[in-house]
């Protein structure tokens, strides 16, 4: 049997289609969408980079014959985790950002995009996207920068501080992105998570992990103006978060951050408190925590549950992955209801 080439898997047309689809979504024009992806590609984490771009073509290849609205892209993550390397207000005033635009990981991501596109004998910059590095909020990014215990302490004792560490960490996260988008001469499509297609054209996808962490009061004043900036340069901003953060949805609504979606991970945050305060405004994309076993016996019942509550406007884009061992009964509740869904 003849073995596609990238080029012959995904011809131009089939992008340009897939492509105009999703924009369809992102104007709200299309409400229910999903795309099927691998949830543990297994290229990531590999250190020898020959081997990396070797499995990586790999996995490019076979999800062409995934199901969904699905656009080829290679996932910038490594998973690095941050040390804390400031643990005092004085280290904070003191501290330089690195020039990450330069740092190992991001010319990583650059050889890697390259070496894939030799592997898959075709041209860089045309139909193979790939993302940002994994991007967490100046906010996030500080509290891991920062000793927690001290950080938190500051933000009481010594804000003054803590807004001039997060203004830094801003400008130095912007010009991560920013160094990603020209490495990649626009071909970005998002970050690692959620696995959404998101051409920067459009805006940016980030992560708050801290959003659950803290009071409504202090991320409106700690969180939502360094989120605000990043939204302002790129034009808008999806976010993701797998936490409780319901309490902060008022601040979202009420800031000037040009909000295009976000995550949930129910039960933690749940489908009908964002849609009381953003209607279908922005994209949804639903996951169910750990936590929903006991209220969901498998995925299919949770996906069920979810269409079934949804308003007929919500605007749902379902992240399926082939490894799980329902991904059948998942896929076929989708589509199903995908095709019978009427707006």
């Amino acid at each position: 049997m003849k073995t596609l080439t990238f080029d012959q898997a995904y011809p131009r047309e089939r992008l340009i289609s897939t492509e105009e689809h999703l924009m369809d979504v992102w104007r709200g024009d299309m409400r229910r969408v999903y795309s099927c992806v691998s949830m543990t590609p297994d290229y990531r984490r590999v250190d020898d980079p020959v081997k990396q771009a070797e499995l990586a073509a790999q996995n490019l290849m076979r999800s062409y014959q995934l199901p969904g609205f699905n656009i080829p892209r290679l996932i910038a993550d490594f998973g690095p985790a941050i040390e804390p390397i400031v643990h005092s207000a004085e280290e904070a005033d003191s501290f330089l950002p690195l020039e990450l635009a330069s740092t190992d990981d991001a010319r990583r991501v650059h050889k890697l995009y390259l070496d894939v596109c030799e592997k898959l004998q075709t041209a860089p910059y045309d139909r193979l996207y790939t993302t940002t590095l994994n991007v967490q909020s100046p906010l996030s990014t500080a509290a891991s920068l920062w000793d927690h215990t001290s950080f938190t302490a500051a933000m009481d004792n010594e804000p003054a501080a803590v807004h001039r560490f997060l203004d830094r960490v801003t400008d130095c996260l912007i010009t991560v992105i920013e160094s990603s988008i020209d490495a990649a001469k626009g071909k970005i499509c998002g970050a690692p998570w959620p696995y959404i297609w998101l051409p920067t054209d459009l805006g940016v996808s980030i992560t708050d992990d801290y959003m659950p962490l803290t009071s409504a009061d202090k991320y409106k004043e700690f969180g939502i103006p360094y989120i605000e900036r990043v939204s302002r340069r790129f034009g808008g901003l999806f976010l993701h978060c797998g936490g409780a953060y319901s309490h902060q949805l008022p601040n979202l609504r009420d800031s000037d951050i040009n909000l295009l979606g976000l995550t949930f991970s129910h039960p933690y945050t749940k489908l009908s408190d964002i849609y009381k305060i953003f209607q279908d405004s922005i994209v949804l994309v639903p996951y169910a925590a750990p936590a929903s076993n006991g209220q969901y016996p498998n995925k299919p019942a949770f996906f069920t549950d979810i269409i079934r509550s949804a308003p007929p406007e919500a605007r749902l884009w379902f992240i399926l992955h082939p490894e799980e061992r329902d991904f059948m009964m998942q896929m076929t509740i989708i589509q199903s209801h995908i095709t019978s869904h009427r707006f």
